[in-house]
């Protein structure tokens, strides 16, 4: 899977107010299914999640998960990942687990 970064705020918007929608205890998923192969991936993190240093580890961690689970992601979609405040203060084991769970539910994996 080559994922593409989803950029501009009118991307962002069309996956938030047309895709399907779910909720872990780590984070929410959106998922778009559109025309094209690759999967394009945007994450999300505002203050909620907490200062710079945490918003950016939450981040990390959700990257590295969805690198984890890349061969069971759907191709042709764009998803967008918004983390909670909880993402930041847990494992990488825990954040992948609902990242698969979230992300099954959406309709983006195998």
């Amino acid at each position: 899977m080559s994922a593409q970064t989803l950029r501009s705020e009118k991307e962002f918007k069309r996956v938030l107010d047309e895709g399907k929608s779910s909720r872990g205890r780590l984070l929410r998923a959106v998922v778009l299914k559109r025309e094209g192969e690759g999967v394009r991936l945007g994450i999300i993190a505002s203050r909620k999640v907490g200062g710079a240093v945490l918003r950016n580890r939450a981040k990390r961690l959700i990257r590295e998960g969805l690198r984890e689970i890349k061969g069971e992601i759907l191709k042709g979609q764009d998803i967008v990942i918004i983390p909670r405040s909880e993402a930041a203060h847990s494992s990488l084991s825990i954040v992948v687990e609902d990242l698969r769970g979230t992300l099954q539910e959406a309709g983006g994996l195998c």
